[in-house]
């Protein structure tokens, strides 16, 4: 808990800006509480060999401290090794391989498959890459890869995974996808299981991925858009 105190700290002194919009003022402070984090969170990782929660942290500090890719695999390994389907660790892990990290679109896409392949809890790991490069302006919604993203994350949403702790945020990744794909009927049932939850990261922003001044506003404007049209998907 310590070591995520850390984290989080370190990123509240950073701010969310790209790196380019962030100052040395904010980057001396971000950088040492990620030391911080990273040897508190390996002394619990010693203490508590089997727990994975450690593990989860040092891959956030990954990605802050900018460790390359034999490091990282290392951890991530050890990650794996205590829980396969670790969902925050997987969570954090796509960030890391994010082009705007130190990942490439090629690797993001790649590791979302993969974890989606291990476990129905991580299925919709794909449409929330889809979303990071929707964010880098990537046409990927209409893609391949996003169809077979929702053929496995919608069934599993609706049934095993309907109680996860994340399935309000994966809906959100669900719905931007059904509306992209004109897939309007399917998203209306995905906003009828959310009712009236608008706190998923995905509603900080507009349809076209550019920042929305008010989340609720933009779950209202989206979900009426796809009442309006539900009957008539194309």
């Amino acid at each position: 808990m310590q070591a995520q105190t850390f984290v989080a700290l370190a990123w509240q002194r950073r701010g969310a800006a790209r790196a380019r919009h962030t100052s040395r003022q904010q980057f001396g402070p971000f950088l040492q509480l990620l030391e911080y984090a990273h040897d508190t969170a390996w002394k619990a990782a010693e203490l508590a060999g089997a727990d994975p929660t450690p593990w989860a942290t040092l891959v956030t500090v990954c990605k802050g401290l900018e460790v390359r890719y034999q490091q990282f695999d290392g951890i991530w390994s050890g990650l794996l090794v205590r829980a396969p389907a670790h969902r925050p660790g997987h969570n954090r892990a796509l960030q890391y391989w994010c082009p705007k990290w130190h990942g490439t679109e090629e690797r993001l896409l790649d590791f979302a498959s993969g974890a989606a392949a291990i476990a129905p809890s991580l299925t919709p790991l794909p449409l929330q890459a889809a979303f990071e490069m929707a964010m880098e302006g990537t046409p990927i919604w209409r893609s391949r890869y996003v169809q077979e993203a929702l053929d496995t994350a919608l069934p599993w949403l609706d049934g095993e995974g309907a109680e996860h702790p994340a399935t309000r945020e994966d809906r959100g990744y669900a719905i931007y996808a059904l509306h992209h794909n004109g897939r309007h009927d399917e998203a209306v049932a995905q906003f009828r299981q959310l009712g009236g939850h608008a706190d998923g990261y995905v509603w900080n922003f507009t349809t076209d991925v550019t920042r929305s001044a008010d989340p609720v506003k933009q779950f209202a404007a989206l979900r009426s858009q796809a009442c309006r049209k539900a009957g008539r998907d194309a």
